[in-house]
């Protein structure tokens, strides 16, 4: 891209999105609770221990068999455990963001809009912009390079062969390594390769039997790294993923309304814009790209059964979010209307997703314990607020029932708003064209 060609707002909108990076680096501090690597965290930080010094990893399931992390912090970061863990988040991070921008090029032409959208990304209080300076100690950063790296691979190549196998084989198996999630991303790969969508019973066809067999081959190597995550560690505790499952489904059917708050939680105002926005152009966008369409809805049905996270498992499909975003900005008629009517519609979108995020603020501290016992919210307005808002409050899987509620309907409010003025806005415009016929 040419240096001269950059408009002034697209300087403005990169100069945000690091400026917001290093914002968050500034003000937002150290979880209290355990000492910066609390719940899931301690896990991953004792298996770095172990590396360091040299001993055998041994640590609770599923954590144990996300080994890679651990280790390179254990063997680069030896005498600062909690340095290495953000030093090699942060360079990943950056990687991801480097690459989320080329990705989201392959589908969005307008750079403008595409700033936009890595703006979005670097607010969110589940990127990891912000999360690692919270919580240092977490492996999600690498495995969403890997996922979106594998994705984007999936748009650039046409056909597999067997260079191209080999190095996507060999990209899945590390990234496993990292985090089983990896999986997901290899899984859309192998079957835009070899698959396509059909009209008659099964509803699928082959493309091509080479394809068919590249795309075994690269789950294979997926597989072979989940194999080694098992056997070079010892797995403690009863943990099984079937009973996990099982108990999750649960969770979520008897408390039906955390499914859609996560939604909202971990997108803000985004989610009720692609619903209400949705028009023939997207529709025709996911029927033509199956990846993305295969990506959100294998997303969605993983935060069903993943864990209790469940807002931040559906971040995961952030990519494929951020696309369709980014479609509804560049196709949607309100967009070119008059100021009157996008002010209307963007004024209050940008005054919630600052507010649901807690854009300006940074993650509230957990104090002991708060993701299980986090208490009711002083005060609510589409996130929590006050000086006794803790972690705890900020997801809508751990939030008190009564908390999922008054969030609920502020979300519910903003979307009649927003029902309501594009349903105006489609008037008008019907009546607009009916005037100039005439």
């Amino acid at each position: 891209m040419n240096l001269k060609q950059i408009a002034p707002v697209q300087w403005i909108l990169a100069a945000l999105i690091l400026g917001f990076v290093a914002y968050y680096a500034a003000i937002q501090p150290l979880s209290t609770f355990g000492e910066g690597h609390p719940y899931d965290a301690e896990s991953y930080f004792v298996m770095a221990q172990q590396v360091s010094v040299g001993e055998p990893i041994v640590e609770q399931r599923p954590f144990v068999h996300r080994v890679a992390l651990p280790y390179l912090v254990g063997k680069l970061f030896p005498d600062n455990i909690m340095l290495g863990f953000k030093a090699i988040n942060l360079l990943f991070a950056f990687a991801t963001l480097v690459l989320l921008f080329h990705f989201l090029r392959f589908y969005i032409k307008s750079v403008t809009v595409v700033l936009c959208l890595l703006l979005l990304y670097v607010s969110s209080p589940i990127s990891s912009f912000r999360f690692l300076h919270f919580i240092p100690v977490f492996t999600d950063t690498p495995a969403l390079f890997f996922m979106l790296l594998l994705l984007h691979i999936n748009n650039k190549i046409e056909r597999l062969n067997l260079a191209s196998c080999a190095a996507i084989s060999l990209i899945g198996f590390v990234g496993v390594l990292f985090r089983e999630i990896v999986l997901c991303s290899m899984l859309v790969l192998a079957f835009n390769q070899g698959l396509e969508f059909a009209r008659k019973v099964p509803f699928l066809r082959i493309k091509s039997l080479d394809q068919i067999a590249y795309g075994i081959v690269v789950l294979a190597a997926c597989a072979a790294g989940l194999w080694v995550t098992h056997g070079l560690v010892e797995g403690a505790g009863p943990y099984t993923y079937s009973q996990s499952i099982v108990q999750i489904i649960y969770t979520l059917w008897m408390q039906p309304l955390i499914y859609p708050l996560a939604w909202l939680v971990a997108y803000g105002a985004i989610p009720i814009l692609l619903v209400f926005g949705f028009n023939s152009e997207m529709r025709d966008f996911l029927q033509n790209n199956v990846s993305i369409t295969l990506f959100i809805i294998g997303i969605a049905m993983l935060a069903m059964v993943a864990g209790y996270h469940t807002d931040r498992f559906l971040y995961w499909a952030y990519p494929a979010v951020l696309v369709m975003f980014g479609k509804f900005l560049c196709s949607s008629r309100i967009v070119a209307a008059p100021l009157f009517w996008k002010f209307f519609i963007f004024a209050p979108m940008i005054v919630v997703q600052i507010l649901s995020s807690r854009a300006l603020l940074p993650i509230p501290d957990d104090l002991a314990g708060a993701l299980f016992d986090p208490g009711k919210a002083d005060r609510l307005l589409f996130a929590a607020y006050g000086e006794t808002a803790n972690f705890g409050q900020t997801y809508a899987a751990s939030m008190l029932r009564e908390n999922r509620i008054t969030l609920l309907l502020q979300f519910t409010g903003y979307a009649a708003y927003t029902a309501l003025v594009m349903m105006l806005f489609s008037r008008q415009s019907l009546q607009g064209a009916k005037v100039t016929k005439e």
